[in-house]
């Protein structure tokens, strides 16, 4: 499973360089749920991550997700636009 989601069609280094900065993004945000230890939505985890966009983290966290390694909680918390937002956990 890869991390970058090639929607744009990049082929090459492009893509090489993509996929490996997809992969970092999504080790980082590991990183967090395993240091914090507790379900947490995606603006939570932007706080630990400033340079991250938000596009790239809600990809990490579904690539995680998908992957097995967090799980989606029914705990609905409300983001920072207002609208009810799921919280992850790590799977241990």
């Amino acid at each position: 499973m890869n991390s970058y989601h090639n929607t744009t069609s990049v082929t090459g280094q492009t893509l090489i360089e993509f996929e490996t900065k997809a992969k970092s993004q999504d080790e980082q945000v590991l990183d967090v749920f395993k240091s914090i230890n507790q379900p947490l939505a995606w603006f939570e985890v932007a706080g630990f991550l400033k340079g991250m966009n938000e596009i790239s983290l809600k990809r990490s966290i579904t690539n995680l997700k998908n992957k097995g390694l967090l799980y989606r909680t029914q705990v609905l918390v409300t983001s920072v636009y207002g609208k009810p937002s799921h919280k992850y956990v790590l799977i241990k």
